[in-house]
């Protein structure tokens, strides 16, 4: 059987190494550009005597020292992309990249300066420091769900502003602030530095950007996979709903709302700070403001009987949550109560049943670049 020709052009090596001759060139580019600015007399004579520079050394023993300088300055760069690049394989984001880094070189000069070790226990060490603070950070977000960039500026005095480029194929998120879906137009919003101000939720120890949810097809948001999601866009998610027809059952909560109990069986429940959850169920945008200090809170009632259950039905269809028999809230704090297994969504993330647990709005917590 023959083998079918493969162009050489769509060889993952050779498409690597034209990604890189393109790097090389468009660095070169920006060099030039900034020397423009900076000089434009000597700008085209400095690029030109760099890049003759490069492949031209008066002799061996410079070439050498010159050729060690680079991997010296390059090799924590690249380890640091290698870091990077191998924690988003296993479905990890690692932004403390940059922190691994430094605490890395603390401890190797260290050890270098204060205690004379030689290279190479000075180099393990370095490894080991940035190995155990990376783990703190995954070990937190692999078993105890964080948000590693919201979580993250939290904790910080002075949080900065947020820029966010939408991806995949239904963006709750992105469709309530009006975010291009475009990333390029996203990224020149984020440019002009307009900034926003939105509330954040706290479920418990974790925080939560727009939506906590619980009841029927939330799973879905987490249990769909990512090829599929992929290769189908939202049609994608409906079909994994179809798997999970268990969940559309009655669970018993009870809710306790700023002072008002909510104590009843329902079939979805979820506490929004968004115009628009699972891509399906929008809220007008005069009844969300992000940054009043309040979520919108939706429950949705198990029917008793058929008149119940048409009335829930035309109501969500027709995007009525004040009627129907549905219950819509705006609240600035919630106490859920529990016998049953109710795992939850936060942001499209599983969040594990709890038999209790608080959820309050953090108003104005999060400023981002729009």
């Amino acid at each position: 059987m023959n083998k079918e020709k493969r162009s050489l052009l769509k060889n993952d090596g050779v498409q690597s190494f034209i990604a890189s001759i393109i790097c090389i060139l468009l660095g070169l580019l920006l060099g030039y550009v900034v020397l423009l600015f900076i000089n434009p007399a000597g700008a085209g004579e400095a690029i030109t005597s760099l890049v003759k520079n490069f492949f031209n050394y008066p002799n061996t023993t410079i070439a050498l020292k010159y050729f060690g300088s680079t991997l010296v300055k390059t090799a924590p760069l690249l380890m640091c992309a290698l870091a990077i690049l191998f924690a988003y394989k296993v479905g990890l984001f690692n932004i403390g990249a940059a922190g691994q880094y430094c605490a890395g070189v603390a401890l190797s000069l260290y050890a270098a300066l204060g205690l004379g070790w030689s290279w190479l226990p000075c180099m393990l060490l370095a490894i080991c420091g940035g190995a155990i603070l990376g783990g703190i950070s995954g070990l937190l977000k692999s078993y105890c769900n964080v948000n590693e960039v919201i979580s993250g500026i939290q904790t910080l005095k002075t949080p900065p502003a947020v820029g966010y480029l939408p991806q995949g194929s239904t963006n709750d998120f992105a469709a309530s602030l009006e975010i291009p879906s475009d990333p390029v137009q996203a990224a020149e919003a984020i440019v002009r530095d307009q900034r926003r101000q939105l509330d954040i939720g706290r479920f418990g120890e974790r925080i939560f950007v727009y939506v906590a949810s619980f009841g029927a097809f939330t799973r879905t948001s987490y249990t769909a996979s990512q090829d599929v999601k992929n290769a189908l866009g939202h049609f994608g998610y409906l079909l994994e709903s179809l798997r999970d027809l268990d969940t559309l059952r009655p669970y018993k909560v009870r809710i306790t709302a700023d002072g008002e109990t909510l104590d009843g069986e329902y079939l979805f429940g979820a506490v929004a700070n968004s115009t628009s959850i699972a891509g399906m169920m929008k809220l007008e945008r005069e009844e969300v403001i992000l940054d009043d200090g309040l979520f919108e809170l939706l429950l949705v009632p198990h029917p008793q009987n058929a008149s119940e259950l048409q009335n829930l039905i035309w109501a969500l269809l027709n995007q009525q949550y004040n009627s129907g028999g549905l219950i819509f809230r705006h609240v600035s704090a919630l106490h859920v109560e529990t016998d049953e297994d109710l795992p939850w969504s936060l942001d499209g993330e599983y969040e594990p049943s709890q038999p209790t647990v608080d959820i309050t709005n953090c108003q104005r917590a999060l400023t981002m670049l729009l």
